[in-house]
């Protein structure tokens, strides 16, 4: 069994809204593993700006071959409007995983010596050029606490960058 609950509390003032959320999974039945998951989500609209930042955290129980870990992550974004048919918006994003369980070494890497952690920069823009089409540009680097990654030789490394273009 498991007990979820959320409280939504929105357009208080006319500019923010909040959410937070959590849930327990009792017994050890699991097929999700996960024990405990707690989210808090915040949003403050101020005209054409939006601000955003989001709270996780998750402690998964042992499967009696890997212990209890935890991990977490926090993110921000900001993101304007400049008109209905142009945006641009900027998010970081911050991972951590404590007890090494998440992330693995990239093949031929050193074993994670120290607590893991990812950061993250994203930069978006929305060009709506139709009515019912919007072109996202989304250009993403990474930069990892060890080497996660493979580079353009296959070796490893702690960094990423990837460019995507979205059509919705």
């Amino acid at each position: 069994p498991a007990v979820g609950l959320q409280l939504a509390l929105n357009d208080i003032g006319g500019v923010f809204d909040l959410s937070v959320g959590g849930f327990y999974e009792t017994g050890d039945d699991s097929s999700w593993g996960i024990e405990t998951f707690f989210d808090t989500v915040a949003s403050l609209t101020l005209g054409d700006l939006v601000v955003l930042a989001n709270f996780d955290y998750n402690i998964n129980r042992s499967d009696g071959v890997t212990p209890e870990y935890s991990y977490w992550g926090v993110m921000g974004t900001v993101a304007y409007a400049f008109s209905p048919e142009l945006g641009v918006a900027a998010r970081g994003e911050y991972l951590a995983d404590p007890d090494n369980q998440v992330w693995s070494p990239a093949p031929g890497a050193a074993a994670f010596t120290d607590s893991f952690n990812l950061v993250t920069l994203t930069g978006t823009f929305d060009i709506k050029p139709l009515p019912h089409l919007i072109l996202r540009p989304e250009f993403r680097y990474e930069m990892a606490a060890d080497n996660i990654y493979a580079d353009s030789d296959g070796g490893p490394t702690d960094t990423w960058f990837t460019a995507v273009l979205g059509l919705i």
